[in-house]
């Protein structure tokens, strides 16, 4: 395989990749005592290693699977983020807007009945307010 103008770059990103993954695997290892996921890490250490070492006959190959599998945890974890964070977002202001005593959406079921809506601050509609609105 002839090395092309990123090959440089991308053989040490699988030198990183390597120590990165063999320095997670044995954090995991001492902290948590796991053995599945630091082993799977570390395999998948060692694999960067060896596509590092012997780049010019598969790193290529070796990079392209570890970017690919890097690119489908990222989709992944990125809208779990997303999501988190937008739930988390709603129920802060919503529990922020309870706090200071605003729900505009608090309803009166007992007297809704001979009323247009629903909402207990509803303005009155007269003639004045509703040529205003349209």
């Amino acid at each position: 395989m002839i090395d092309g103008p990123d090959a440089a770059s991308e053989r040490r990103e699988l030198w990183k990749a390597a120590v990165g993954l063999a320095v997670a695997s044995v954090v995991l290892h001492l902290l948590f005592g796991m053995r599945v996921v630091p082993a799977i890490l570390l395999a998948l250490g060692a694999l960067a290693f060896v596509g590092a070492v012997a780049f010019r006959h598969f790193g290529r190959d070796v990079f392209l699977f570890l970017m690919l599998g890097a690119l489908a945890i990222g989709r992944v974890v990125s809208w779990l983020m997303v999501s988190l964070m937008y739930v988390t977002g709603i129920a802060l202001s919503g529990l922020v807007a309870r706090l200071f005593g605003m729900n505009r959406l608090e309803r009166d079921f007992a007297r809704c009945r001979g009323k247009t809506t629903m909402l207990v601050d509803a303005p009155p509609t007269t003639r004045e307010t509703f040529s205003r609105q349209s």
